[in-house]
């Protein structure tokens, strides 16, 4: 099982397959320092790991639709996204929310392109984010997300609500249309193939 586990809390008892040496996995020194394939049967290292693996979200719906936890955690993720592109940093590389981004034409100007929405509805609610995050001399273009994705983030966005913001939920559970990301073009079609899905419909990302 492959997981992208930069700095993912493991137990001493890890059992790292070293069959793959450019791994350089070192889960036994109680940190795992990057890609590593572990036993399927040791559930509590696989679980823990899936969780440090999921927890960034890079939503396709409209900034305007996330409480403040939520927007303040799409910008700091975001920015993750975009040192990731740029080659700043290895954790996240090959996260399943970046594939999108990776495949598009031309990606810093999608990821900066995508930041800028946010940083404009941060100003409507006059938060501090830093502008000089983002390079500013993107050239605007479009990417795609399915209606089938659209409704899975709708409705894991109103299952974060109901505990997080009870008058945002309230404010969007009748809604019967959402827009999205002005960086991104709705289509027809199934939910994303890089989307994690979740059997109880609780997935660890804001």
């Amino acid at each position: 099982m492959y997981l992208d586990c930069k700095n993912a809390p493991l137990s001493a008892s890890a059992e790292c397959r070293r069959d793959i040496p450019s791994l350089n996995c070192r889960a036994v020194s109680g940190k795992c320092q990057g890609r590593c394939y572990f036993r399927d049967a040791d559930k509590k290292i696989i679980t823990s790991i899936i969780i440090v693996k999921i927890k960034m979200r890079i939503w396709s719906l409209h900034p305007k639709y996330l409480d403040a936890k939520g927007l303040v955690a799409l910008w700091r993720e975001s920015l993750l996204a975009k040192n990731v592109l740029e080659g700043r940093t290895v954790g996240y590389r090959n996260h399943p929310q970046l594939t999108r981004f990776k495949q598009a034409k031309r990606p810093f100007d999608s990821i900066n392109h995508y930041l800028s929405e946010i940083y404009l509805e941060s100003e409507k609610r006059n938060y501090n984010f830093d502008m000089q995050k983002i390079n500013w001399h993107f050239k605007k273009s479009k990417l795609t997300v399915t209606t089938g994705q659209l409704n899975y983030e709708v409705k894991h966005l109103l299952v974060k609500l109901k505990t997080r913001d009870i008058n945002k939920y309230e404010e969007l559970r009748t809604k019967s249309t959402f827009d999205i990301n002005p960086l991104f073009k709705l289509v027809s079609g199934d939910i994303e193939s890089w989307e994690l899905l979740s059997d109880e419909g609780n997935i660890n990302s804001h």
